[in-house]
């Protein structure tokens, strides 16, 4: 019975989310910011999902897979005509750590998906001649997955970090050659960010109610207590992107001042949840995320953008500094010294031997002993278990890479960073470029492609991004803070 009653109301949201999308994404002629979606409802549709996976998170599998089927018809039923694969594969990003929280149908559930939404897209959309140079990068993955010796004789955990390693990049390799220079309007964008992050804050609310009290904690390590019982690093990771997005809204999105009250509120809570668990990378990430993004609207706004990014990033660290010291109180100065690199009675710690340091500077050996081919998918981990005797698995994908793919990996990793680079330089059409390269680079470095995340947003800084139509953040507030048709630019200095 409570299957039933969340798959409807699962439905009645996201068939709400449909028709709201359909209707704004269908034409790239008001490229303006504020969104007319219904976000409290929206927001308040995904708080009673967070509660009900505190009550019954095996229900979960359904929800999978219903999001997936809903997805499938999505994209299929619209022919993609408005880039509704980006749609279905945010939020199908979104749901990716909750999934696994809940042992869904498979560990790999939601890339499985993109696998099978991105070749619809491509089929209905097609892709540029630019993307070319991603098809590259893909074939330069092949070489060292043929280096395995015997395919047959694999051990089921071979095969599973064979699956690791190789079907993040892939979908890396396959959101970027669908999503090269295709056209997007700005709005279409930030409801794309709001696809990804809306499960996100339905798994922070079900974290949130399952976590005991924090007195529970004596260590400065992060913990799967507050995690929902998870892998630490992948719940702080979307948290964090899920707070970027919030904050990102705060100061593009917000027409009201209870709409900037709330998307601060949610972003203070995703925050507050996202320091609990004490992983420190991807809380970073998200902050550093909000930082590049004030920055860039700043340099590339008028007056009232200017005044925009410099309110919303006073707010954000303000926020910040409040959850920061809330949680710090309640754990009487942990999280000071867990951020401050020191144990729980104070003391500087040093690098272990299986630290993240250790295993790059290990891969790094391993490239410089293997440079042409690397050694191949999964020996990597192998050569450190011989050296060590300790199973370590790769937390960077850059000298992952390296080691395992030798120069064929770095030709791949010099493509990752290229493409993007000379779409910064030389055309400049994607304002959102520099924040989503910040937020992949370091997520990458700390997590590898674990979720689908940072290869996601690294797919969204290759689209054209529509700023035309009026002058950015050029009219005044009509009530309070609230604002209105703010994002474009005049025509002549459109660019970055």
């Amino acid at each position: 019975m409570l299957a039933i009653l969340m798959q409807t109301i699962t439905s009645a949201c996201l068939n709400f989310l449909y028709c709201r999308l359909r209707s704004e994404s269908a034409t790239l002629k008001y490229a303006v910011f504020p969104s007319r979606m219904n976000h409290p409802l929206l927001l308040l549709a995904h708080l009673f999902f967070g509660v009900l996976l505190y009550w019954r998170i095996e229900n979960c599998k359904y929800y999978s897979l219903l999001i997936f089927l809903i997805g499938l018809g999505y994209i299929v039923k619209n022919k993609n005509r408005n880039h509704e694969v980006l749609y279905a594969v945010g939020y199908m990003v979104g749901c990716e750590v909750m999934f696994r929280m809940s042992y869904s149908v498979s560990y790999e559930f939601a890339k499985y998906a993109i696998l099978v939404y991105c070749p619809l897209g491509l089929l209905y959309s097609g892709f540029s001649k630019k993307a070319l140079w991603y098809v590259l990068y893909l074939l330069l993955l092949v070489p060292s997955v043929l280096l395995l010796e015997d395919f047959e004789q694999l051990s089921k955990r071979s095969v599973a970090i064979l699956m690791l390693n190789t079907i993040g990049p892939t979908c890396l390799g396959l959101l970027s050659i669908y999503a090269f220079d295709k056209k997007i309007s700005v709005r279409s964008l930030t409801n794309i960010l709001l696809c990804v992050a809306l499960p996100i804050f339905s798994m922070a609310v079900f974290v949130f109610l399952k976590s005991p009290h924090t007195s529970n904690i004596w260590g400065v390590e992060s913990n799967h207590y507050f995690s929902g019982m998870f892998g630490p690093n992948q719940t702080a990771t979307v948290m964090g992107l899920a707070m970027f997005v919030f904050f990102s809204r705060a100061i593009l999105n917000s027409k009201s001042t209870s709409i900037f009250v709330l998307n601060l509120a949610i972003g203070s809570f995703l925050c507050y949840t996202g320091l609990i668990t004490f992983s420190r990378a991807g809380m970073i990430t998200g902050s550093c995320a909000v930082i590049v993004l004030a920055i860039f609207v700043f340099l590339n706004a008028e007056n009232f953008g200017k005044w925009r990014a410099k309110s919303g990033l006073v707010a954000f660290v303000i926020c910040l500094f409040a959850v920061f010291t809330l949680i710090s109180y309640q754990t009487h100065g942990l999280l000071v010294k867990r951020y401050t690199n020191r144990d729980h009675l104070g003391r500087t710690k040093r690098d272990k031997p299986y630290s993240r340091r250790a295993i790059a500077t290990k891969e790094v050996q391993i490239f410089i002993q293997n440079p042409a081919m690397g050694v191949g998918i999964t020996k990597a981990e192998e050569t450190r278990k011989g050296t060590s005797g300790k199973e370590m698995h790769s937390h960077d994908e850059i000298t992952r890479m390296l080691a395992e793919h030798g120069t064929l990996g770095l030709m791949g990793i010099l493509i990752l960073i290229l493409t993007p680079a000379w779409l910064f330089f030389c055309q400049k059409k994607n304002i959102f470029l520099a924040t989503f390269f910040v937020f992949w680079f370091l997520t990458i470095n700390h997590s590898g492609i674990r979720v689908a995340a940072p290869a996601f947003l690294y797919a969204l800084m290759l689209l054209q991004v529509d700023l035309s139509s009026g002058s950015f953040f050029s009219q005044k507030p009509e009530r309070g803070i609230g604002f209105s048709k703010i994002f474009s630019r005049k025509p002549q200095t459109s660019s970055i």
